[in-house]
């Protein structure tokens, strides 16, 4: 046997937070070689920056101060006993005036190689191409002059820049490629696995999207057909964006997984670790006879290596292997939960803030937010309980910084972290009123209620006294649709102000410093067809339920009811109310839609890119409704998203979970002003309508 034992690592970094991101890939090296005895550490793509620093990839600083945290981490794996670890360190590198996606490669104080990304993301939230260059030398190496600070370090003056395969002492081949490169259609791990290469590097950015399924199985379908080890990296946690990073770095052998991190852990440094026999992967591959055929294509045309000069892959008397593990993804539950409930405590603990503030109206989107704070306060204690060294440090400094304690129990930490408010008014039912009430006390949040009728009035009174015109009405006390509207975004935009002086105020009414992030709770078919107030109750800090559908949280809900009762009456009654005017309406009655068939029609949009005659075609083939009732509801969609989209310009950030998204500055970049009649688009409609009814 010929053992060796590998890592690759998720680190929960923060874009641009250069001292805390040196910090915990140092870390990562550390366990690595210290608790695990590895021989190769794999990072994710630009660690060292964070892989959300976005246009700051631009700014020659980015680079500058790249180098410099290279330079810490070469100090430390010059050092013993971390000078017999190989490390893949991702950074961007400017070379000849183009900046580059790289993957660094170190050993012992020396950078080995430095190999570019060939192949660019160009997903909707990750636009490499705006800030990077493809490499396209392809199995071309050219020297790269070190800057000075790491000349100085060593004397080491040049390297190699290009895409070539690694060679130990002990005559191992080892290949780096990027996840973009893993899943195009051509892999290069495919290739560099025909080459002979026995390990290959993937230093990954993937972002977190719900009903994903095939995020990682092209992984193990790759070394599942060509035999070898693939070690993926891949980032974990909230870096300062609307993405969640969902870890699981996994080291893989012949297409089975040997180790895995966690999609939903809190740890600052997370190693997946895993024992190989190398010789597994040579009889693997010689029992997959049209593999070894390929493989002889690629003789005269393999890569050139650069060798790792005193680097061994074998570890002898390694007695014991990495076995396979059962995979598979967590219930979509928990998934919609455990997500936002990891991304609110990294925004939490990175923001320096107190706690949340959240209005509850006792609908079903405000009561779905309160259940991920719990679950976020759920998650966090029971993970402190199994955590040791320096994870543990870690969430221990940041939990004393926000509540001066560890609490005993979640509920005793939402208490101190969570404040809530109810805003009533003369519109509003003592239901609601009840329903918030409920809610606060069987989670335990800190809760207030008041009114907002005497503001409303003020404001009202200013603008008769201003205008000398007379005060506005509800359309059901004689006024017009324009005044019935502004009434109702007043009262919104009023709740609004209050909850910011309430983020900015209530910790001190309660004894307790620091402010509160405000959170906003609509969902995804209240944002795509604006059933939302412009700067109003959507308006808040973050929104972590903006792409889950109000179907998805009502199952939330559901899986949460028998823990809090205070969630029957919210399954129960009709609560999805509009409460801003006299006589009420149902949202769907509003809307002349149902939430069902707005999140159809946002899949349709968005993921299958349908404009309105392709979605009124695709909808016919499937409906069973009368052909002129499927017309005018998708109509309908057009016409509501048309009027507005323009909301979308100054939406909440939106923790972005779902490819039918609608957040207009990341993710869906569209125009915010449209021609709501869709002249051209709605007659192609009619006129199939009409050739379908002629020739039934």
């Amino acid at each position: 046997m010929e053992g060796t034992k590998l890592c690759a690592v998720s680190l929960n970094q923060w874009a641009m937070d250069f001292e805390n991101n040196t910090r915990r890939i140092i870390e990562s090296i550390v366990q690595a070689k210290r608790i695990h005895g590895a021989k190769i550490r794999v990072g994710s793509s630009c660690e060292i920056p964070g892989i959300s620093a976005e246009d700051h990839f631009l700014e020659p600083d980015t680079i500058f101060h790249s180098w410099q945290v290279l330079a810490k981490i070469l100090e430390v794996t010059h050092t013993p006993p971390y000078n017999d670890i190989l490390c893949a360190i991702g950074m961007p590198v400017s070379f000849r005036g183009s900046i580059y996606n790289c993957a660094v490669i170190v050993h012992n104080g020396n950078v080995v190689l430095i190999r570019p990304k060939s192949i660019l993301s160009s997903r909707p939230l990750n636009r490499e191409t705006r800030w990077f260059t493809s490499w396209s030398g392809v199995s071309d190496l050219m020297e790269f002059h070190l800057p000075d600070n790491i000349r100085e370090l060593y004397g080491q003056q040049n390297t190699l820049i290009g895409n070539a395969i690694l060679h130990t002492e002990d005559n191992y081949l080892i290949g780096v490629e990027s996840v973009d490169e893993a899943k195009s259609p051509s892999p290069n791990s495919g290739e560099l696995f025909l080459m002979g290469t026995h390990i290959v590097m993937c230093l990954g950015d993937f972002e977190y999207e719900y009903c994903d399924r095939d995020r990682l199985n092209f992984i193990k379908t790759i070394t599942n057909r060509t035999g070898g080890v693939y070690l993926f990296s891949n980032p974990i946690g909230f870096d300062g964006t609307r993405s969640y990073f969902e870890g699981r770095s996994m080291v893989l052998c012949n297409g089975k997984c040997l180790s895995i991190t966690g999609m939903f852990s809190l740890k600052e440094v997370d190693i997946a670790v895993a024992s190989v026999d190398l010789t597994d992967i040579d009889n693997y591959r010689s029992c997959v006879p049209s593999r070894n055929v390929q493989a002889s294509i690629f003789l005269k045309k393999s890569l050139k290596t650069v060798k790792i000069p005193g680097f061994f892959l074998r570890i002898p008397h390694i007695d014991t292997l990495s076995p396979n593990i059962p995979h598979k993804d967590p219930p979509e539950i928990e998934q919609l939960t455990k997500v936002p409930a990891c991304y609110l405590w990294d925004y939490l603990r990175r923001s320096t803030a107190s706690g949340y503030f959240l209005q509850l109206p006792g609908d079903i989107e405000s009561s779905s937010v309160l259940a991920i704070l719990s679950v976020m306060c759920k998650h966090v204690l029971s993970t402190y309980e199994t955590l040791t060294g320096y994870n543990k440090k870690v969430m221990e400094e940041d939990l004393m910084r926000i509540i001066g304690k560890i609490p005993e129990s979640p509920k005793e930490m939402l208490s101190k972290i969570v404040y809530t408010a109810y805003m009533g008014c003369k519109n509003t039912s003592e239901a609601s009123l009840s329903r918030s009430n409920a809610l606060a006390e069987d989670f335990g949040s800190a809760h207030i209620h008041g009114g907002i009728d005497e503001i409303c009035d003020a404001y009202l009174d200013a603008f008769v006294q201003t205008t000398g015109g007379e005060a506005p009405k509800y359309q059901t006390e004689g006024g017009g649709e324009d005044e019935d509207i502004a009434l109702q975004t007043l009262q919104s935009r009023i709740r609004m102000v209050l909850s910011y002086i309430s983020g900015q105020l209530l910790p001190m009414a309660y004894g307790r410093n620091g402010f509160l992030i405000v959170l906003s709770y609509s969902c995804l078919e209240q944002n795509l067809c604006g059933y939302i107030t412009k700067y109003g109750l959507s308006s808040g800090d973050i929104n972590p339920i903006g792409c889950i559908s109000q179907a998805d949280l009502k199952k939330i809900l559901h899986t949460m009811k028998d823990e809090y009762q205070s969630l029957h009456r919210i399954l129960e009654e009709k609560c999805e109310i509009n409460e801003l005017k006299p006589v009420n309406v149902d949202a769907e009655a509003d809307l002349e839609i149902t939430f069902e068939e707005i999140r159809m029609f946002a899949y349709y949009r968005k993921v299958e890119k349908y404009g309105p005659f392709s979605m009124f075609v695709s909808c016919s083939e499937v409906s069973d409704e009368p052909i002129e009732e499927i017309a005018r509801k998708v109509k309908r969609f057009f016409i509501l998203y048309g009027k507005n989209r323009h909301k979308l310009t100054t939406l909440t950030p939106i923790l972005h979970m779902d490819s039918a998204g609608c957040d207009d500055n990341r993710y869906d970049l569209r125009p915010f002003l449209y021609n709501v009649h869709w002249t051209t688009q709605f007659n192609a409609i009619d006129e199939l309508v009409s050739k379908i009814k002629a020739s039934s």
